[in-house]
């Protein structure tokens, strides 16, 4: 309860949410955005689930507003939502890394994010009692967010060999327009290729992320903290549909890191590591009567494994490939646009595993083009792993590669490495791991360790 003697005018954001025929709509300042889903999906998800969805949605997808637009309070039209406490931890775990991305003091964000208050509409949380069946599917079916990228391609890659059904949802990411008509064009083709079924969902509230939609912070990274917890409800109805027994998420091993910034934790990617996978598997238990869980289908392994995985074991799913920032337009007939950090990583990384990058759609050679791998040589900031590009840098050195960006490697870096013994055992192990499906993890394992002995032959001994 707030002190009553102390005078504090707040600054109250008004949120409404509300059904609509095929998902949610959320208003904030007058503007309405939607989750709209497949008709044939949402149709056949009860009343109850339906709302449980709107109450949940609503405060997740905006719960974090009021840091970037100036309100110390948010009213809701909706109930208390059954899993706020997960939200809430979520977003609050990744405000400092906000904080230095966006090149914001230490505990700015954190302290406004603290400081919320919530008011919602009168009356109990919605709990789901009698919602979801418990009836066993003659094969096990995965939830799989899908997006393209190396991990979820490879996801539904293993489901296929493990002979567990995968179904693909794609989530709009509104603010990265050049890849959206790419990918719903490739989704249909996709889908019918590899006889999966596969779904779209519209998702006017991405637009709240980089501040997209009201432009008062623009670029800002506060509310990408909790992208793969909001899809793990966002998918609830096809769980529904499909009785499905898991979500998916391709997680990896350096989604676990963090380092400390004047005595805080800033995490590398706090809704993806392994603990906060363990919080996300409750809350979809919960939310499903025990009925679905959340799981890390390639928790024990890093980018460059997941990416040889890929192309090596499963290169008809690769060809589909794409990793890119998609912040320019993609380059002709092209799924890469050839100058985002990600483009110039997965050129990388193909060179270091031993494939041609043309085979996969580059059309320039990324290591002799001048202005890329800031993020490495300069002070750019972007997510990812720079052991694993030192691993990269390091290998192509050793085979005598020529490339300009190589020869920056060995007059800048080369001195700073650790035995190169450390980072080919690193980056050909198994490491620790929780959230792997029990009834699968020996299966997992296995293809991860043939995949591991394979990349073993590729690299240099020494």
């Amino acid at each position: 309860m707030r002190n009553m003697f102390e005078n504090t005018k707040e600054k109250i954001l008004s949120v409404q949410g509300r059904l609509i025929k095929n998902g949610i709509a959320i208003t904030v300042e007058g503007r309405d955005f939607l989750v709209e889903y497949p008709e044939k999906i949402w149709k056949v998800v009860p009343i109850d689930l339906k709302q449980l969805i709107l109450d949940n949605l609503t405060f997740g997808d905006t719960h974090f507003l009021p840091v970037t637009l100036g309100y110390t309070k948010i009213k809701y039209n909706t109930k208390f939502p059954l899993v706020e406490s997960f939200l809430f931890r979520n977003q609050l775990m990744d405000m400092t890394k906000a904080e230095l991305w966006d090149r914001a003091p230490v505990l700015t964000y954190l302290k406004k994010f603290y400081n919320l208050s919530f008011d919602f509409k009168r009356g109990a949380a919605v709990f789901p009692e009698g919602i979801f069946s418990t009836k066993k599917n003659s094969q096990p079916v995965a939830i799989v967010p899908f997006s393209f990228g190396k991990e979820s391609l490879v996801t539904v890659a293993m489901c296929l060999e493990m002979g567990i059904k995968p179904v693909l949802v794609y989530s709009q990411e509104p603010s990265m327009t050049h890849e959206e008509d790419y990918k719903r064009r490739k989704l249909k083709e996709f889908g019918e290729k590899f006889k999966v079924d596969t779904f779209f969902v519209k998702n006017g509230p991405g637009l709240f992320r980089y501040d997209e939609a009201f432009k008062k912070k623009p670029g800002t990274e506060v509310g990408w903290a909790s992208q793969t917890t909001l899809i793990a409800i966002q998918v609830l109805p096809f769980v529904y549909a499909y009785n499905a027994d898991y979500i998916f998420f391709g997680s990896e091993y350096f989604v676990n890191e963090y380092h400390y910034r004047d005595g805080w934790k800033v995490f590398e990617s706090y809704d993806q590591c392994s603990f906060f996978t363990l919080h996300q598997d409750a809350m979809i238990r919960m939310l499903t009567e025990g009925r679905c869980q959340v799981k890390a289908s390639l928790e024990p392994i890093d980018q460059i494994n997941i990416f040889d995985i890929l192309h090596h074991r499963y290169p008809e799913f690769g060809q589909y490939q794409f990793s890119c920032t998609a912040e320019s337009p993609l380059f002709k007939h092209s799924q890469w646009c050839h100058k985002c950090y990600k483009c110039s990583r997965m050129y990388l990384f193909a060179r270091t595993i031993g494939i041609d990058p043309a085979s996969i759609g580059f059309k320039s050679d990324l290591l002799n083009e001048p202005g890329l791998f800031n993020n490495y040589f300069g002070r750019e900031i972007k997510s990812g792993n720079k052991y694993e590009l030192d691993f990269c840098f390091y290998t192509l050195w050793k085979r005598g590669d020529n490339s300009l960006y190589v020869k920056k490697f060995a007059k800048t870096r080369l001195k700073q490495m650790m035995s190169w013994k450390k980072y080919y055992q690193h980056f050909t192990s198994i490491r620790p791991w929780l959230n792997l499906p029990e009834k699968y993890d020996k299966k997992m394992l296995k293809i991860f360790q043939e995949e591991l002995d394979h990349l073993k032959e590729m690299l240099p001994k020494s």
